[in-house]
C-alpha cells in the first residue's frame, strides 16, 4: 500500500476502518432483523426489541450488540417460510392484440 496522502486529506493519510458498527440507524436496524421499519418500530414500542440510545441532541441509534442479543433471544420457529417469500409476483404483460381493459365511467 502506498503511504502517499490522498487528495482531500490536507497532507494527512486517510484512515479507513472496516469494523462492526457500534450504532446503527432505524432503517439499518430493521433491515438487519429482516423487518419492515414499521414492524421494527412496533416491536421496540412493545419492548420486544431494545430501545434506541441518545447519540446527540436529536440523533438516536441502536447498539449493534443489543440488536444481536435480542435476535439471539427470539424463540426458534418450527414454521418454515412460504416458498414465495420475498419473490416478486410475475406480472402479465398485455399483448399487442389483447383488448384494452374496460374504462370505468363516472356517474
Amino acid at each position: 500500500m502506498d503511504d502517499q496522502p490522498r487528495k482531500g486529506t490536507r497532507g494527512r493519510r486517510a484512515n479507513s476502518i472496516t469494523t462492526t458498527p457500534i450504532f446503527v440507524d432505524r432503517v439499518t436496524a430493521a433491515a438487519a432483523l429482516a423487518l419492515s421499519v414499521s414492524t421494527f418500530e412496533r416491536e421496540v414500542t412493545l419492548g420486544n426489541l431494545p430501545k434506541p440510545r441518545k447519540l446527540s441532541g436529536a440523533r438516536v441509534g441502536w447498539l449493534w450488540s443489543e440488536l444481536l442479543e435480542a435476535a439471539a433471544a427470539l424463540p426458534v420457529s418450527d414454521l418454515l417460510p412460504p416458498e414465495n417469500t420475498g419473490a416478486p409476483k410475475p406480472r402479465r404483460r398485455q399483448a399487442a392484440n389483447d383488448p384494452a381493459p374496460p374504462v370505468r365511467q363516472a356517474g
